[in-house]
């Protein structure tokens, strides 16, 4: 082989060879590239995932323009006053002064909280006795039960009383009078759990 020769061959073999690698880093370039744009259009997806998390976990508070203006100078600190230490109340205690204030009556002293009271429907009308269950109770009343009378041909409001709580005959008639037309009015309730009987009529 002539000394001309071997350089052309090896420059043939450097020409073979650049077109190759020409190639080979394209296709890198394209691919790095490819890479590039899919991570960045990921991140850009994933940011705005988490700002639209960040937007409903944590909103921004509107602060509205006031007609108060604001005062230029800084407050000055009010010295803080002793307060007496409060009694606390228990819950029965609490509910021993509300029925006690709310069920005793002015005129007479007496508190309804000590009548326990039978409610009857004798109207045949759906719903009476519990109506009137809730009057009473809201005045402090004690509701034994309700329920229907022995029969429906009752008028007007029939009240009986046991006689050891003939007392409380008087609030009793005048309480259901504010709502309700009252018949009949007798302490002679026989023995029974309700110290008070009230048949509701027509």
């Amino acid at each position: 082989m002539d000394e001309q020769a071997f350089p052309r061959a090896i420059s043939q073999q450097s020409q073979s060879k650049k077109p190759k690698t020409l190639i080979i880093l394209a296709v890198f370039l394209i691919l790095l590239g490819a890479l590039l744009f899919v991570g960045s259009r990921f991140l850009t997806t994933q940011s705005e995932n988490n700002d639209a998390d960040n937007e409903k976990a944590a909103p921004t508070a509107v602060i509205a323009p006031s007609d108060t203006p604001a005062p230029s100078e800084e407050p000055t600190a009010t010295p803080k006053k002793e307060t007496a230490p409060t009694k606390t109340v228990s819950p029965t205690e609490a509910a021993k002064t509300t029925t006690t204030s709310s069920s005793v009556d002015k005129a007479t002293g007496l508190d309804r909280a000590s009548l326990t009271v039978s409610i009857q429907n004798g109207s045949g009308v759906a719903g009476v006795a519990s109506k009137m269950s809730t009057v009473l109770k809201d005045m402090g009343y004690v509701i034994g039960s309700t329920g229907n009378a022995d029969n429906f041909d009752y008028t007007n409001v029939t009240i009986q009383v046991k006689s050891t709580k003939s007392k409380y005959l008087p609030i009793l008639k005048k309480d259901i009078a504010a709502t309700y037309t009252v018949g009949d009015a007798t302490a002679t309730l026989a023995s029974g759990s309700a110290d008070a009987v009230i048949i509701i009529g027509k």
